[in-house]
């Protein structure tokens, strides 16, 4: 057992305990900081690793509304694991996340594990995932088709007019000209109905 004594904002925190072999810190988002709370994730890594050195430590970070100042304070005291959570599938950021940007979230994580850390997310899966019936729906349009990795397009299998079934999580929607249609990629077509 130890006494660890932990002061990454003014006030002591102390810690005794068998020293752990992962620490995970995680915080609410702090956008009223200038930097978002990054020095105060840098600092809590900083006195951990000062602290028990053989300790992993991850950081489980807000996108820091993608100011890379942030993510440049980070890297001073960096953490062994980066983690950032996606949350959700894009179709549904805006409802799930409504300040958040799922590129965004997606170029923080390249950003870090560009520069040589370890990153990992997480994203939810709803409890009725198994109980969701899949949706239909007749096509009105299709793509010529997707190119394969020689460059030659592969026409769709898809035409305008069939019925199909397709994952109810697999589209995007858009609204043409005040009209909702879902747009989806063709591996998302679970059957086409005959």
């Amino acid at each position: 057992m130890r006494e660890i004594y932990f002061e990454p904002v003014g006030k002591p925190i102390k810690l005794t305990a068998p020293v752990p072999r992962h620490v995970v810190i995680t915080s609410v988002n702090r956008d009223e900081l200038h930097d978002g709370g990054a020095s105060i994730f840098s600092e809590c890594v900083r006195l951990i690793k000062e602290e028990m050195p053989d300790t992993t430590v991850e950081i489980l970070i807000p996108d820091f509304r993608g100011v890379e100042e942030a993510f440049e304070i980070i890297m001073k005291k960096p953490p062994d694991i980066l983690n950032h959570n996606l949350e959700t599938v894009p179709r549904l950021y805006k409802v799930v996340r409504p300040q958040a940007k799922y590129e965004r979230s997606l170029n923080l994580i390249k950003w870090f594990k560009e520069k040589g850390l370890k990153t990992k997310s997480g994203i939810i899966i709803p409890e009725t995932v198994d109980q969701e019936r899949p949706e239909q729906g007749k096509v009105i349009a299709v793509g010529e088709g997707r190119m394969n990795n020689e460059g030659k397009i592969l026409p769709m299998k898809v035409k305008v007019g069939d019925m199909v079934i397709f994952s109810k999580y697999g589209p995007d929607e858009v609204k043409v000209e005040g009209d909702e249609y879902f747009m989806l990629k063709e591996e998302n077509i679970l059957a086409i109905i005959k």
